[in-house]
């Protein structure tokens, strides 16, 4: 039977078929069939392949040294698998690179994370291992200890209560190179004195006092009186 077409959508053979071209010729069916690689079957390609697009393998195998090359290139290959990777070397990534959590032991020479300039960041950030001087407002949301707090600045726009509260006991460490005070102060102690005692205790120059210790003058005593 000849059938005068060149494209034919769905065509049911119930018996045998032949055609005019050898099976020899690429342009035969036949050798398309034998030759065609097939993803259902074990196959040996012997000519040179060139794949276009990704190609998923489970296992590669053979004995010549480019298959052994990708077998190495495989087990070094940083790979998805949802678990750690440890990365070893200097790796330069030509694009963007993403990664959930990301743990550095050493050097990390990043210009930009997530759009932030590295280098500013860091020359910006307070160090709690430095020195370093705030000019800008400081807000903390939370408590903070502060073992040390010198105040020097006459003219520091900021009230005590910024520290501490009205209420609060002041710890002894805190140091005032200039203070000044608009109204009373009660303490407990002054230098490390105990005011109260120390204010019972003193001698006057004007009051009259009874000395029931030794005493020991330097300079000259002049008694008047009795």
């Amino acid at each position: 039977m000849y059938i005068p077409v060149k494209n034919i959508d769905l065509l049911e053979v119930h018996g045998n078929i032949s055609w005019d071209t050898d099976s020899t010729s690429p342009a035969s069916i036949s050798h398309l069939l034998n030759n065609a690689v097939t993803k259902d079957r074990d196959q040996v390609i012997t000519g040179k392949v060139i794949f276009e697009e990704d190609v998923r393998a489970w296992a590669v195998r053979g004995n010549y040294s480019d298959i052994e090359q990708i077998q190495q290139i495989i087990s070094d290959a940083v790979i998805d698998y949802g678990e750690h990777i440890e990365i070893n070397g200097t790796k330069i990534f030509e694009e963007d690179f993403i990664v959930d959590n990301l743990k550095v032991n050493g050097d990390l020479g990043i210009a930009n994370i997530n759009d932030v300039n590295i280098l500013e960041f860091n020359n910006s950030v307070f160090k709690q291992n430095h020195d370093d001087m705030i000019v800008g407002p400081l807000i903390f949301l939370k408590d903070v200890t502060v073992e040390k707090l010198y105040v020097n600045d006459a003219n520091l726009n900021a009230s005590i209560n910024a520290a501490v509260r009205s209420n609060d006991v002041m710890p002894d460490n805190i140091y005032f190179e200039e203070l000044e005070v608009l109204g009373d102060v009660y303490l407990q102690k002054l230098n490390k004195i105990d005011f109260d005692k120390f204010v019972k205790d003193r001698v006057t120059l004007s009051g009259d006092h009874e000395i029931t210790c030794d005493m020991k003058f330097n300079g000259i005593v002049t008694v008047t009186g009795k």
